[in-house]
């Protein structure tokens, strides 16, 4: 049985080299991504997200991307999440970006991801 504000594991998907875990606890949903979030894994990540998000409703405020396990993301991945970003905006909600590593942090800084999108610092 669940209590309200514990973490419930929602699923986790893979994608040789990818790996997704979603957790979600009250108004949250935190992904956290690992491998290469590319053009084989982006949809994927979507069809696995999207009705997640649309079962969240109006309850869902918050995505959290955890990328400090993400080692390489490509455009076809950060479209994914701009993607997502909108599907959560539509409904009032918002996303953040955790803890991008370098070369995925450059990938954000190149598109100005930043502009658009809450992105919390690389891990130390």
């Amino acid at each position: 049985m669940s209590h309200p504000g514990e973490d419930h594991l929602l699923s986790t998907i893979t994608t040789t080299p990818f790996e997704a875990e979603h957790l979600r606890s009250d108004e949250t949903i935190e992904v956290r991504l690992r491998g290469e979030l590319d053009v084989a894994a982006g949809p994927e990540l979507w069809s696995c997200l999207a009705p997640v998000l649309e079962a969240g409703g109006v309850h869902l405020r918050t995505l959290v991307l955890d990328l400090s396990a993400l080692d390489f993301m490509d455009a076809a991945g950060l479209g994914v999440i701009m993607r997502l970003a909108n599907k959560l905006r539509s409904t009032g909600g918002s996303i953040c970006i955790r803890s991008p590593r370098p070369l995925v942090r450059r990938v954000l800084d190149l598109t100005d991801v930043g502009q658009v999108l809450h992105v919390e610092p690389e891990p130390v």
